[in-house]
């Protein structure tokens, strides 16, 4: 994996261990606003919420571990059977950390290990409409962070 900017830039204030995980291992990068990153940097917000549409389908699903199927094939069935068939746990992507960045450019940045996904109803207190669902980023133990100014 080539190294991005974020990286880069945290080499000197995260352990070498971190950024040999961050430098080689399966990352998500994400971007939020100032509301959800200071949850979530402090620990409090345990889940992260998507909405389910074909943009976020791509990100998170190995749409290509079907050989026959297109992307298309895979968001009708995602559409149609959610996880019901297990669908997430046979055909989700695998990641080791995810960087939360809040806004572009030299932002704060949190580093959080990354616990799986589901598909279910989400906290309203941590910024899910009631009784919609969605992809669920299950959120483990923040492992670094920068706050925001």
């Amino acid at each position: 994996m080539t190294e991005n900017k974020t990286i880069l830039r945290l080499k000197d204030n995260v352990s070498a261990d971190l950024y040999t995980l961050l430098t080689t291992g399966r990352i998500l990068f994400m971007t939020l606003n100032r509301k959800w990153y200071t949850k979530i940097a402090c620990g409090e917000k345990k889940e992260e919420y998507r909405i389910i549409k074909p943009y976020w389908i791509r990100r998170f699903i190995n749409w290509m571990s079907e050989p026959n199927w297109g992307m298309n094939d895979f968001v009708r069935e995602f559409e149609y059977h959610g996880n019901e068939l297990g669908f997430i746990e046979k055909h989700g992507k695998e990641f080791d950390l995810i960087v939360f960045v809040n806004g572009y450019g030299n932002a704060p940045t949190t580093i959080v290990e990354h616990k799986g996904l589901e598909i279910k109803t989400g906290r309203e207190d941590w910024g899910a409409v009631a009784e919609q669902f969605y992809l669920t980023i299950k959120l483990g133990k923040v492992l670094y962070t920068e706050p925001c100014s």
